[in-house]
């Protein structure tokens, strides 16, 4: 009886998606290299009431994945990212609206600037 009840509200929630992602990229190399973009400043992640911060020590593939030359993160319908690129390659940032696959937003920062964004 036990099992059907869980399976029954298993079966009747809604999946955790995530409402965008974010593809981050540090000039035209791997995913591995995308952290060399704040060698000397954080990659600074507010969602779901948390901030995160993460730079060549703490690699933001410790959240994200690999996504082509870049690294993607899911992120939730509320958030904020604010990116200052230390490096002389360009820091580029676009937001991928999950339910139909649109580019949202997409920004570039040369070295010493910052990209913030407030979704």
């Amino acid at each position: 009886m036990l099992k059907s009840v869980l399976l029954s509200l298993a079966l009747t929630m809604p999946a955790m998606a995530t409402s965008y992602t974010a593809v981050i990229h540090c000039g035209e190399s791997s995913a591995h290299f995308v952290d060399r973009c704040f060698s000397e400043s954080d990659f600074v992640l507010k969602r779901d009431g948390q901030t995160e911060r993460y730079s060549t020590e703490n690699s933001l593939l410790t959240i994200g994945y690999p996504f082509g030359t870049g690294i993607g993160i899911e992120l939730p319908e509320h958030f904020t990212i604010t990116a200052t690129n230390t490096n002389n390659e360009t820091l580029s940032i676009a937001i991928i609206r999950n339910d139909n696959n649109s580019i949202i937003l997409n920004k570039e920062a040369a070295r010493n600037k910052t990209i913030h964004i407030n979704q």
